[in-house]
């Protein structure tokens, strides 16, 4: 799903090798856009897939939030409310991955109750070598259940 202005399904319960960037499995790709509404983006998922028959769910549910920082979209939810809802899916055993553009995303992941390991801060400018290390971790976690990115991971995507 891409969230910014518009809420846009680009994969459903896609296996992951068919759910390659940049086209989809629909053959649609993401797309920039303007506005940024992170706070809205996991409930809107969990939502999504509460709505969903129990057999028809997905198995494993990873939540990659990027985000510039510049919250500027959201107008229903509230930090709070978010951080509530990544902690009760964290229990559900929901991954999330919390990645900042340009600010201390470590930080910024901490007030909504995601963990330093999954948080990574890069600079826009290193945005293709963030994708790489972030893919390579979501390759790792789906064969292994451990999405933290490494020492070597956090060095690519910032150097």
């Amino acid at each position: 799903m891409q969230f910014d202005s518009v809420h846009e399904t680009l994969h459903e319960a896609a296996p992951s090798p068919s759910a390659r960037y940049p086209r989809s499995s629909s053959g649609r790709a993401p797309r920039r856009r303007c506005w940024t509404p992170s706070e809205p983006t996991l409930t809107s998922v969990s939502t999504y897939v509460a709505r969903r028959a129990e057999a028809e769910r997905p198995d494993e549910i990873v939540v990659v939030i990027q985000t510039d920082g510049k919250e500027n979209a959201s107008k229903e939810w509230q930090r709070s409310t978010v951080r509530d809802a990544i902690e009760q899916h964290r229990g559900d055993g929901w991954q999330i991955l919390f990645l900042g553009a340009d600010q201390d995303a470590e930080a910024a992941a901490a007030e909504l109750g995601v963990s330093a390991e999954t948080s990574l801060s890069y600079s826009s400018h290193n945005t293709i070598e963030t994708m790489t290390s972030v893919g390579i971790a979501l390759t790792r976690g789906t064969r292994t259940g451990h999405y933290g990115l490494t020492t070597d991971e956090r060095r690519d995507a910032t150097s």
